[in-house]
């Protein structure tokens, strides 16, 4: 697997276990959770991004 393709796959893990975390923090109203569940969505967003310009440079 390209190295692109592995942080692309890492980074799409990271968004949905973050929007899983977040949806749960709302729901048992526990606020830490919910923002546990935020940061982990945006690094999830973030390493997606930067497997995006690794596919660009053809690593």
């Amino acid at each position: 697997m390209r190295t692109s393709r592995r942080i692309m796959t890492r980074g799409m893990y990271h968004e949905v276990r973050g929007t899983f975390r977040n949806l749960l923090g709302r729901m048992l109203r526990n606020r830490m959770l919910g923002m546990k569940g935020i940061c982990e969505r945006m690094t999830g967003r973030t390493q997606r991004k930067v497997g995006r310009v690794y596919a660009m440079c053809g690593f």
